[in-house]
């Protein structure tokens, strides 16, 4: 028979999935640690203080959506401020190449908002949109977007392209055509209820990761940051030992999260977790002296995908890392692209501007990668698994991190009730 668990939790990671984990095991009465191998919490959505511009800035430009139920749960339960996150009136964009503009404005409650002005791209047609759309979400597993819609014309490049590279970041035609067409059903069944998008109106430590921490340390969780796990004492099928830099945690009748990056769980776990291909994302940071408020412009023919502002802070993302250019190339070309969408006119040359490199910022979308994800259980008992490369059917993102770790919180409390 298998040793019972404590109800004890020791969560490795404070990212996105493994705060969330905390939090729900918190709130089922669990005793929980929560490691961290960096001097603060947050992972990938995090902020960095930068003395050139006075304010902190975010590693990466991060939206959710009305529909993200399992994030914005989480950051109501932590008190997140309410006003941290603004409703967006839909998603604007502009074709660099002729300077036409449009916006993608779900409504309604259902997926009669695609057919009606909330779904217009300029010189993409009603019929070709839908014969388009039900050939995606006709798709059989193994297949990839590209073998299921047309790579070229208007509707790819004004359409599928920025869509599938928003949600994946990755090569759009090599994306499971499922998986795609699982975000396209959402988006089109549910319309204003879940398309809605929210924008960061503060930085994203200030939304997530300090309230997350303070709410979690009067809960009374067990909070060390700072700790970097360097081995996993496994023997007779369970994880007895947990080695941290500053010492070590006995485990053997406690239950482990993971929920750190999958190039480390790998490392550290390699039976238990396959290594799952990574795709990087640029961001590029501009101060500037006007404030531009707040709002967001997807970029079509350039090499920015997005440019996000926030007062005087503009931000460009670039999905896949971008072209293989001299930083102050890049910073020039980038800035001459962001400056034509921003809502109040800027000088030409660019300001003083920061880079942020996530050289594994998302996993691979391919079949063959969505194939590689583990489940939350583990053939060690005491073993879960959290984070936003394991099968939760999602792509990599705030929403797919919050719900693993809701997940692994669920699986733990079975195990310690059983």
């Amino acid at each position: 028979m298998a040793t019972p668990l404590a109800p004890v939790c020791n969560v490795v990671g404070a990212g996105l999935a493994g705060l969330a984990a905390a939090w729900a095991l918190s709130r089922a009465g669990m005793r929980v640690r929560l490691f961290e191998a960096a001097a603060h919490a947050g992972g990938r959505c995090r902020s960095l203080p930068d003395q050139r511009f006075g304010t902190a800035i975010d590693n990466g430009s991060h939206l959710l959506f009305s529909g993200n139920h399992a994030a914005l749960e989480f950051l109501r339960g932590i008190g997140a401020p309410s006003i941290g996150l603004t409703p967006r009136d839909g998603t604007e964009f502009l074709d660099l190449a002729d300077n036409a503009r449009w916006r993608i404005v779900p409504g309604g409650e259902s997926a009669l908002w695609m057919l009606g002005s909330g779904l217009k791209v300029p010189g993409v047609g009603r019929v070709c949109m839908l014969r388009e759309g039900i050939r995606l979400l006709t798709a059989k597993p193994g297949e990839r977007v590209g073998e299921r819609v047309p790579t070229h014309g208007t509707a790819w490049r004004r359409f599928w392209k920025p869509f599938l590279s928003a949600v994946f970041n990755a090569d759009p035609a090599s994306v499971s055509a499922p998986h795609a067409a699982d975000v396209l059903r959402a988006l089109a069944m549910d319309g204003a209820a879940g398309g809605r998008p929210l924008q960061a109106a503060r930085p994203w430590s200030e939304i997530v990761a300090e309230p997350a921490l303070h709410h979690l340390r009067e809960r009374g969780v067990d909070i060390r940051l700072g700790s970097p796990l360097l081995a996993l004492d496994r023997g007779e099928g369970r994880v007895r030992r947990l080695v941290f830099r500053k010492g070590s945690v006995d485990s053997a009748d406690e239950a482990v999260i993971l929920a750190i990056p999958n190039a480390v769980a790998h490392r550290l776990c390699p039976d238990a977790v396959p290594e799952i291909p990574s795709a990087p994302i640029v961001n590029l940071h501009y101060q500037t002296d006007i404030d531009q408020g707040l709002g967001f412009c997807g970029i079509v023919g350039g090499i920015a995908d997005w440019v996000f502002w926030r007062g005087g802070v503009v931000s460009a993302t670039i999905a896949g890392g971008g072209p293989d250019l001299d930083p102050d190339a890049l910073a020039a070309t980038v800035w001459a692209e962001a400056r034509r969408v921003l809502p109040k006119s800027v000088a030409a040359l660019p300001p003083s501007w920061h880079r942020i490199v996530e050289k594994r910022a998302t996993s691979a979308a391919t079949p063959e990668a969505f194939r590689l994800r583990p489940k939350t259980v583990t053939a060690h008992p005491n073993l879960f698994l959290a984070g936003d490369w394991t099968d939760t059917g999602l792509p990599s993102t705030i929403e797919c991190a919050v719900r693993s770790g809701f997940t692994a919180a669920q699986a733990v409390v079975a195990a310690a009730k059983a």
